[in-house]
């Protein structure tokens, strides 16, 4: 019964294989590499056909590469800031979503994939999206989780996002105020006493 089968798979890869290449190809008796059939064109009419085609528009084989290259839109930057994840701060769904009151969740949300964020003290939100070649910021930041940092890398801005690529981080030790008490400030007077109403 197996000596039955391999022939129909045998036939059943080979009509995939044709199908893969097209009609054209499979039908034409020429070799699959051309340039082994074609005579290799002297220099100077290599020459004449690059002018040619840059005349008539099309890039020069020299130069080809440089038209995809991009330039960077970053630049260096260092910011000051707290450690949040970025989906509560933003949304506000879980309250001020940063400060000492709010580590727990941020850890949470964090150790489940939530994008890490660093909020200045203007309130602009950093997504820290990159730390070393295709790593994120997450093993790098959580240790940080509501706590004020130093991070200097490059920052990139586009479609109104402010996203980071962090090359380091530091804790910064302030006397500044944190988040939670500027969130919940103290009452400045007490509440005045009412007597207490007489039940029928």
């Amino acid at each position: 019964m197996k000596t039955r089968a391999l022939p129909t798979v045998l036939a059943l890869i080979t009509g995939l294989a044709l199908a893969s290449i097209g009609p054209q190809q499979a039908q034409s008796n020429q070799p699959s590499n051309p340039a082994a059939a074609a005579p290799t064109p002297a220099p100077a009419a290599k020459a004449a056909a690059n002018s040619a085609a840059s005349a008539a528009g099309q890039d020069d084989p020299k130069t080809r590469h440089r038209k995809w290259r991009y330039q960077p839109q970053t630049k260096t930057v260092q910011i000051t800031g707290e450690v949040v994840d970025s989906w509560c701060y933003a949304s506000q769904v879980m309250g001020p979503g940063r400060g000492e009151r709010h580590k727990a969740c941020g850890l949470a949300c964090a150790h489940g994939g939530v994008t890490i964020g660093l909020v200045d003290d203007q309130g602009t939100l950093y997504i820290c999206a990159k730390h070393k070649a295709y790593t994120g910021c997450k093993e790098l930041l959580t240790p940080y989780m509501a706590k004020r940092v130093k991070v200097s890398g490059w920052l990139a801005q586009k479609g109104g996002c402010n996203v980071l690529k962090i090359a380091s981080v530091e804790e910064v030790k302030s006397t500044a105020p944190t988040a939670a008490a500027a969130s919940s400030p103290e009452p400045t007077s007490k509440a005045v006493d009412k007597p207490p109403v007489a039940r029928k």
